[in-house]
């Protein structure tokens, strides 16, 4: 693949799908050469077999010819099966990547989810993850849905998911769900990230590399319940009487077995008929539990093999980038200790069937002695296992993170910083398409704390609060702000954007409302300053009691700590900020030209200095008559 990875601005949005047209092109050449040869290798396999048959068939009257012939075939067909698998393994790398391509260039610059949009379930057995996070906010479902976290058919999670496993889209959703409050650790999965981004062919390889779990789901979950479950069973008398007999009476069914064929003695044969119904009896009582314990495992050996290259890549080829050293030492741990060849190599053995298997259980109770070596190897390196998942689980998230930080037209990475406050130079909303998206700019500091925005209906408020709002999650979780520059604190996010009542729990418009903007008037035991992003305060009430709880509301934040910006149709509130103090007053304007309303989506500073409503009734059809008692009321 080109080594060149664009610039991350505008600009270079055509230059990043021009490189992945190349590294289509090229993986494509690649997928093309790999069909090749796997069909040459699966042709050399018919014919070394063909021919090993023929010569063995041909040469048979003198048998010392034909078992050479026979032996020489044997072996050149099994490296030709070496070799047909190994081009194999190729071919399907090739054309996960080509998928993995296809679908950045599908996203590039363009607002779609190419993963579920859905907030995944819980999982209960969810490993930790590998890097103490140290000190999160958790969102709650009130700014869950007013920041369009899992919103459908795209929110923001949909646009940042690129994962092919329900531990590493879990991963994912506990990031955005809880936003870190450490500068260090901000900057340490910041630096991640950044890497992931600037280093597109490894981070597209990861990708083709985890794409083969897809459709695996509750595979994946099965062996994380498998390996979080496992146990060695005590060592009982029965247990140790058990394993003697199966080797003890094994070895003598087969010996009088081997006899009584050489000697033709029937009381012989008789003699291994009886062990070998009583094995057959004890086998039968032990086949629920054998069953009950190698299933899982029967199901997940798909699974567990294609763990098994993804761990090894991931510990040769991730850098010691922090935090991508320790997740290289999660994946190396793993590899280093082997266990999950072992484990392979186990549970292909669960699958084993045949008449072979069968009288190998019945003789000496296999499938017994492979549900114990798959218990040890499993409970001794449970600890490697679990690390190798959680590692997988945090790579995909951070993966998800890079692609979003790659793929957007406009990005910056924001700089967290202990100074109080909340800088966003041309910020955009990520879930807008980049060609109708219009920048704006937020600068919240200790001088000026809250900005009480006012503008006409659809003129583009509740958007740029929710922009501010995406802004400093995104840069809270590590990613990439879009914006030309962003500098902030930490602080604990809490929106009052949308309200929905309850009937069910009694629960009124105007009563959910309240209960919501109650968290920000009693916010102060919070760990980091709050930035409390509110539309159309007390709307669920009168105009009269809006207004006074407005205003109070007002004078609360300004008299205490946090940031704020208020989204108002109110032009009272803005008389708050006419006094020099910590609020200011900005708008978005709107106008009626030419039979229609204009918006620029622009915010100004000062107070709203036109109105549009009486306009919008006009657009609508609404009689003149009414029109004119509206505009004489307005008068009023």
């Amino acid at each position: 693949m080109p080594d060149r990875l664009p610039t991350l601005n505008a600009q270079a949005s055509d230059q990043r799908r021009q490189w992945l047209e190349g590294a289509q092109r090229e993986n494509g050449i690649a997928l093309a050469a790999a069909s090749r040869r796997e069909s040459l290798a699966g042709g050399v396999r018919v014919a070394l077999a063909a021919g090993a048959v023929v010569a063995v068939y041909l040469l048979w009257p003198r048998w010392t010819p034909a078992l050479v012939a026979g032996l020489i075939g044997a072996v050149a067909f099994a490296c030709a099966v070496w070799w047909h698998r190994r081009v194999l393994r190729v071919r399907e790398a090739l054309e996960r990547l080509a998928l993995v391509l296809s679908e950045t260039f599908r996203r590039c610059g363009s607002v779609v989810s190419l993963r579920s949009p859905d907030r995944p379930a819980e999982i209960a057995e969810m490993p930790p993850p590998i890097v103490d996070e140290g000190p999160v906010w958790r969102l709650s479902d009130q700014e869950r849905d007013d920041l369009d976290v899992y919103a459908s058919p795209v929110g923001v999670f949909g646009l940042l998911n690129r994962t092919s496993t329900p531990l590493g889209a879990r991963r994912l959703a506990d990031m955005l769900d809880g936003p870190l409050l450490s500068c260090e650790r901000i900057r340490a999965r910041q630096r991640a990230v950044r890497w992931l981004t600037e280093h597109p062919q490894n981070r597209l390889a990861m990708l083709a590399a985890c794409a083969q779990f897809r459709g695996f789901d509750g595979f994946v979950l099965e062996l994380l319940s498998a390996v979080r479950h496992a146990f060695l069973p005590p060592k009982t008398v029965w247990r140790r009487l058990l394993r003697i007999w199966s080797v003890a009476s094994g070895i003598m069914i087969v010996a009088l077995v081997a006899v009584a064929s050489l000697a033709g003695d029937d009381m012989i044969a008789g003699g291994a008929a009886v062990g070998f119904i009583i094995n057959l009896s004890i086998y039968g009582v032990l086949r629920r539990s054998l069953n009950a314990t190698l299933n899982p495992w029967r199901r997940v050996e798909n699974v567990v093999t294609m763990l098994e290259p993804v761990v090894g890549g991931m510990a040769a080829n991730l850098p010691d980038e922090t935090p991508l050293r320790e997740l290289r030492r999660a994946f190396g741990r793993a590899a280093e200790a082997s266990v999950l060849p072992a484990l392979r190599r186990r549970v292909a053995w669960t699958n084993a069937g045949g008449l072979v298997h069968a009288l190998l259980n019945i003789v000496f109770f296999y499938d017994w002695h492979l549900a114990q070596a798959i218990r040890e190897c499993v409970f001794r390196r449970r600890r490697e296992l679990l690390e190798a998942l959680a590692a997988l689980a945090d790579l995909e998230a951070l993966l998800s993170l890079a692609c979003f930080s790659w793929e957007e037209p406009v990005v910056c990475w924001p700089e967290p910083a202990d100074a109080p406050g909340v800088r966003i130079s041309q910020g955009r909303h990520p879930l807008i398409s980049p060609e109708w998206v219009v920048p704006n700019d937020a600068a919240l500091d200790l001088d000026k704390r809250l900005w009480i925005i006012t503008g006409a209906n659809a003129s583009g408020k509740s958007t740029f609060l929710r922009m501010v709002g995406v802004s400093v999650l995104l840069g809270q979780v590590g990613a990439a702000a879009p914006a030309l520059s962003m500098a902030w604190s930490p602080v604990c996010l809490m929106t009052d954007l949308q309200v929905r009542d309850d009937l069910s729990q009694g629960e009124s418009y105007f009563l959910a409302e309240v209960r919501h903007l109650r968290r920000l008037v009693c916010s102060d035991n919070v760990p980091a300053p709050v930035l409390g992003l509110i539309d159309e305060p007390f709307r669920g009430t009168n105009s009269r009691e809006k207004r006074a709880a407005g205003m109070a509301l007002v004078a609360h934040q300004l008299a205490n700590s946090g940031f704020f910006l208020v989204a108002t149709h109110d032009l009272a509130l803005s008389r708050f900020a006419g006094d020099g103090g910590a609020a200011e007053n900005y708008h978005f304007h709107g106008e009626y030209l030419d039979g229609a309303i204009r918006h620029d989506f622009r915010l100004r500073p000062g107070p709203a200095t036109t109105t549009t409503a009486i306009h919008i009734l006009r657009q609508e059809g609404y009689p003149q008559a009414f029109l004119d008692d509206a505009q004489c009321f307005l008068s009023e």
